[in-house]
């Protein structure tokens, strides 16, 4: 009986090149790319591989392999990961798995919807375009999965979310208030690398500023309506006998006193208050009310001075 033959099946084209006797790389990159397999095939032909020729033989194929077009359109770390892919299957495979749990940890974090169809595909991206040490890479390659829903009270999760709470808790204190559609546009465009979260902040306290013009420089400079208003919302909790958190910078009787081109003070504030319709329906009111009756009586003299007729 014939021996075994211990090389793999017989493939007429790799036989003629002399397949098995090359260098795992070389193997690796006929597999790749049919540019690179031409220029494998080429090398065999003019005795690049053979060890009689060398070391000119490899100063060759490596000239040769350096102006491929294949060599100039990948980086370093690509064309090595490439041909690792092509010989340790099995390394690759456990890169590429732990290059998938990075990835959907990148995502849940930044608030990404990847299809589950999508996501071996970018696993493999993920590992062969070192996305791990790449931030701007991986950030522009997976912007488009930002997870934008309408149906809950903000419109994205993890740290998109993050940045929109911040930048509605910022228009909400300085007594403003904008579409989802402008929230969404900043936080994509903060998320992308385009603008920073600072920039939108930004804008919204020069909104702010030429909406409470009095306050302009505190509000440019950090501080929020809110804080600045705190005071009044106070005197109006007081006088109107109202629950401070349900007062907002939209009250009216806060805008009144606050927009003037001079706010008006403290005690001003409690007068005017006063005066207005909501303040006869407060016990205080009342008490006030009975007190001066009272009083009147005594003057004109239907009660004595202990309160009785």
């Amino acid at each position: 009986m014939a021996p075994k033959d211990s090389q793999p099946p017989r493939d007429l084209e790799r036989d003629e090149l002399n397949f098995f006797s090359l260098d795992p790389v070389v193997k690796a990159l006929f597999k790749l790319d049919p540019e690179l397999r031409s220029l494998v095939e080429e090398a065999e032909k003019e005795g690049l591989f053979d060890p009689d020729n060398q070391p000119r033989g490899e100063q060759l194929w490596i000239n040769k392999l350096a102006g491929s077009e294949w060599y100039g359109s990948n980086a370093d770390f690509v064309r090595k990961n490439l041909v690792e892919k092509v010989t340790d299957e099995a390394t690759w495979k456990t890169r590429v798995e732990e290059g998938k749990l990075k990835l959907l940890q990148y995502a849940a974090d930044q608030g990404l919807a990847i299809p589950k169809a999508e996501i071996d595909t970018l696993a493999e991206q993920f590992v062969l375009s070192d996305w791990e040490n790449r931030g701007y890479a991986l950030r522009d390659a997976l912007i488009q999965y930002i997870d934008i829903d309408y149906g809950d009270s903000f419109n994205f999760r993890g740290e998109a979310g993050d940045v929109e709470e911040a930048l509605r808790q910022t228009a909400a204190r300085n007594g403003l208030s904008f579409s989802d559609r402008y929230y969404v546009g900043a936080v994509t465009s903060i998320q992308g690398g385009n603008t920073s979260q600072g920039d939108y902040e930004r804008d919204i306290r020069e909104q702010a500023a030429s909406y409470w013009t009095p306050y302009a420089d505190k509000i440019l400079a950090g501080q929020d309506m809110q804080d600045l208003a705190s005071s009044y919302m106070r005197v109006l909790a007081d006088t109107h006998e109202m629950d401070v958190q349900g007062i907002t910078l939209n009250n009216s009787y806060i805008k009144h006193a606050l927009m003037q081109e001079t706010p008006m003070g403290l005690w001003d504030f409690e007068s005017y208050l006063r005066e207005q319709p909501e303040w006869m329906e407060t016990k205080d009111a009342r008490d006030t009310i009975a007190t001066n009756g009272l009083s009147i009586l005594e003057r004109m003299g239907f009660i004595g001075a202990g309160g009785t007729y």
